[in-house]
């Protein structure tokens, strides 16, 4: 039912295409590599957080997003895992303190 839900929603959106369907027992890290996949929507078990489902997957693919539907379709939580490498140039002690600035603000607020 939730993979029919979702072919519906996505139908009405020329900007997403669904690629494949993976189903139990199938390999999801498989089919993310097959078809390049951006985002990846899973059902999660009662209890079960979308983190732990998306260990194996994050390991091989880790600019993948997770939407893990939870609570038979009532509830989405979004999982991502981005690292991310910004080279910042020659660096002098100012620089320095204001990349670490930079680095944290987002935390600070």
């Amino acid at each position: 039912m939730l993979c029919d839900i979702i072919r519906t929603a996505a139908a009405e959106h020329v900007d997403i295409e669904i690629v494949a369907q993976v189903e139990e027992g199938d390999s999801i890290v498989a089919a993310v590599g097959e078809f390049r996949a951006d985002a990846v929507v899973i059902g999660l078990p009662k209890g079960a957080p979308v983190e732990r489902a998306s260990e194996e997957l994050f390991a091989a693919h880790p600019r993948t997003k997770v939407l893990g539907v939870a609570d038979a379709g009532r509830r989405v939580v979004l999982c991502e895992l981005q690292p991310e490498t910004t080279t910042l140039g020659e660096l002098s002690p100012e620089g320095l303190v204001e990349a670490i600035r930079d680095a944290v603000r987002p935390t600070l607020s």
